[in-house]
């Protein structure tokens, strides 16, 4: 194995655990999802499995605390997954009153609708595509 793939390898390794242990479910029982919208974009959770009541119970509480702590921008959590700071963080962290963060619950998990001025969807785009290393980016159809 090349040095740069075992590196991506255990960075991704320690993306996973930190995120089980910050987020309280695993991430190998739930899809998460990172969709773009022309004002924002939405973080998506939902349990693989429709009867697999814990791990939406577990999403819906990690999600409506997240959208709680970004709105007082406090990305502690996102730092601690990826071992520092994701792109687009300190800009988030800046124009904290021009972006907002609503939970919503969904049938299998939750959601955090991120809705911004255009101007900054540079940072939230970049923000995305980071954690798009541990899972899917799909354009928003709504």
């Amino acid at each position: 194995m090349h040095k740069e793939h075992a590196t991506v390898d255990s960075q991704q390794v320690l993306a996973e655990k930190h995120g089980d242990e910050a987020m309280g479910f695993s991430h190998e029982k739930t899809k998460h999802h990172f969709l773009m919208s022309a004002d924002g974009g939405v973080i998506e959770m939902t349990a693989n499995e429709a009867t697999d009541k814990a791990s939406a119970e577990a999403i819906r509480s990690h999600l409506s605390h997240i959208a709680v702590m970004f709105g007082a921008r406090d990305f502690s959590a996102p730092m601690f997954i990826h071992d520092g700071i994701p792109p687009g963080v300190t800009t988030m962290k800046l124009v904290r009153g021009r972006i907002v963060y609503t939970y919503e619950e969904l049938p299998a998990g939750g959601c955090i609708r991120i809705q911004s001025r255009k101007i900054l969807l540079r940072s939230l785009r970049s923000t995305t595509s980071c954690a798009s290393k541990l899972s899917s980016i799909t354009p928003a159809t709504t």
